[in-house]
């Protein structure tokens, strides 16, 4: 189950090919309103299908925010963009030990809603996947 909830949050935040841009009105209404209702005061929402699930991208204080619904209004999870400044010291020091010299293409936060936290850098095409405390889990190509 934990496997399966990080690759939908990988999948969400590194964008499938698989993965259908669409209008918001096409996403079923039992989504949207659960979305408007947590977050009545967004703009620039773009939402995506994904397998059976909506994602939706959009601005909260200046900062990208991705969630995702399944078709009945569930929350499955969020996500958020983070500084390299504000990642755990561990994944700094793994960063720091076994790519010294690489530059990291983006860092986020993933919550799953039974509020287990990873984390997803981006590094030379591959995504190297921590927990909330900071250890190293594994490597997934892109």
């Amino acid at each position: 189950m934990k496997k399966v909830l990080l690759s939908l949050l990988l999948l969400s935040f590194f964008t499938a090919v698989q993965a259908q841009k669409m209008a918001a009105d096409a996403v079923p209404k039992k989504v949207t309103v659960a979305f408007d209702k947590s977050h009545p005061t967004t703009t620039k929402e773009e939402w995506t299908k994904i397998d059976n699930n909506y994602e939706v991208k959009f601005l909260l204080n200046k900062k990208e925010k991705h969630l995702m619904y399944d078709k009945t209004g569930v929350l499955v999870f969020n996500e958020s963009k983070i500084a390299l400044s504000t990642i755990p010291a561990a994944i700094k020091k793994y960063l720091d030990t076994n790519f010294p010299e690489q530059e990291v293409d983006g860092i986020v936060k993933m919550t799953a809603m039974n509020s287990s936290l990873s984390y997803a850098v981006e590094i030379n095409g591959s995504n190297l996947i921590f927990d909330a405390q900071g250890n190293y889990l594994r490597t997934e190509k892109k």
